[in-house]
């Protein structure tokens, strides 16, 4: 059976198996949304951190950390990708994800409150409050949380003021992400919103050394022993070059297991490894 490249570099991480560490991050996200009262999270951390990733993460395996899971309902959607340059155009893809889960589907009354038209601030906040008649906490992980200040005409004060009076109300909890804290984006476009003082902010660093390692020794799933795709002498190699920084450390491995995959290195010889023998310019990336 052919290998595969286990290890991804710049973008999200679409599978579970690949993701590593972040427990202590995953744990208090899980008690911020199942105390007596959510309190929402802003996820901070510089460009490819992994924040985009740990999102997803906690997105797909949210279920095994709670008990009664009847009482959220969990959805994700990425800022940047989604076509929220209007206010209108944010609450219905919000809409469509939160349609997709099947405990709303049950729930005839929150589906005709959400199917208002048009989707405005005020039908949006009456539909969210319909969850709560229900007993019911939705969860918005909006990641690229700062691709909304891009339209300040439409993402305006009253629109933050919304949503925090939501999230006083308890009817509401978001965890979003940014590489700035939203206190921060504030007061660079001059916003003076509540909303900005979020509950509770979780920052984003480099992986732990031992977390570093598990990563380099991530298996080659298709393979019928999944043993590491890398060699131990390239799992040093990647170390070296990579440190713990997620995204670096993703693409020295991958550069390595591609060499070897196209018979660029020969381990027969003693040779000076290094990252321009590979063509990885890791500071540059």
């Amino acid at each position: 059976m052919p290998s595969s490249n286990p290890f991804v570099a710049g973008a999200k991480l679409q599978n579970s198996r690949n993701f590593i560490g972040r427990k202590e991050e995953l744990t208090a996200l899980i008690s911020r949304m199942s105390g007596v009262q959510p309190i929402s999270v802003n996820i901070v951390g510089e460009k490819r951190i992994g924040k985009s990733s740990f999102l997803y993460y906690f997105f797909l395996n949210w279920r095994l950390q709670i008990f009664d899971t009847d009482r959220y309902v969990v959805i994700y959607l990425s800022l940047k990708g989604a076509p929220c340059q209007r206010e209108e155009n944010f609450y219905q893809a919000i809409k469509q994800e939160l349609q997709n889960s099947s405990s709303v589907q049950a729930q005839q009354a929150i589906i005709q409150a959400l199917n208002k038209n048009p989707l405005d601030r005020l039908a949006f906040s009456h539909a969210i409050k319909e969850f709560k008649q229900h007993n019911i906490l939705p969860v918005l992980c909006l990641d690229d949380f700062e691709s909304l200040f891009k339209y300040p005409q439409e993402f305006d004060n009253g629109f933050y003021d919304s949503f925090r009076s939501l999230m006083d109300d308890n009817a509401l909890m978001l965890i979003v992400t940014s590489c700035k804290r939203l206190d921060v984006h504030a007061h660079e476009y001059r916003l003076v919103s509540s909303f900005f003082n979020l509950g509770h902010i979780i920052k984003l660093s480099e992986l732990t050394p031992e977390e570093a390692i598990q990563l380099t020794r991530l298996p080659d799933y298709f393979s019928i022993n999944q043993r590491p795709a890398l060699t131990q002498k390239e799992q040093s190699y990647a170390l070296q070059w990579g440190k713990c920084h997620p995204y670096l450390l993703q693409l020295a491995c991958s550069y390595l297991w591609e060499a070897r995959k196209h018979k660029k290195i020969f381990y027969g010889q003693k040779t000076n490894l290094s990252k321009k023998s590979l063509n990885i310019n890791l500071k540059s990336t």
